[in-house]
């Protein structure tokens, strides 16, 4: 029962079998490197991403404190510094009105004057006060 013919056929059947499932191997090789690579790309983005969202909180933080700085006295600002880092929660009213100052005689005017950037520019320091 052992034949030439036979034994052709099943190395031919064999044969067949054995290049489809390596393509299938291959196939499946090769999507799994593509979705790897993917997966690999969104991680590298989303570390870039996170790396500017950070750089850009401390600028702003930066800036908020320089802001700060510029209307504020240094006092103040340390003291909100310290009540911020016990508990964001219980700073309220009396709280923030405990740090304002009494200053007898003393008013501030917020306003937008018309002219005045040029007039303090050419004005003497005095007559810009008095003004």
């Amino acid at each position: 029962l052992f034949t030439p013919l036979l034994t052709t056929h099943f190395y031919i059947k064999n044969s067949v079998f054995l290049f489809w499932y390596g393509i299938l191997l291959v196939g499946g090789a090769y999507f799994r490197d593509i979705t790897s690579r993917k997966r690999f790309l969104q991680r590298s983005l989303m570390f870039k991403q996170q790396h500017q969202i950070i750089r850009a909180k401390t600028v702003n933080a930066r800036m908020q404190r320089s802001f700060l700085y510029n209307f504020l006295p240094s006092s103040v600002i340390e003291e909100l510094n310290l009540e911020g880092k016990q508990d964001l929660r219980q700073s309220s009213f009396d709280t923030l009105h405990s740090l304002s100052k009494l200053h007898i005689g003393v008013s501030m005017l917020y306003a937008d004057l018309v002219g005045f950037t040029s007039f303090s520019a050419q004005a003497d320091p005095f007559k810009v006060m008095v003004f």
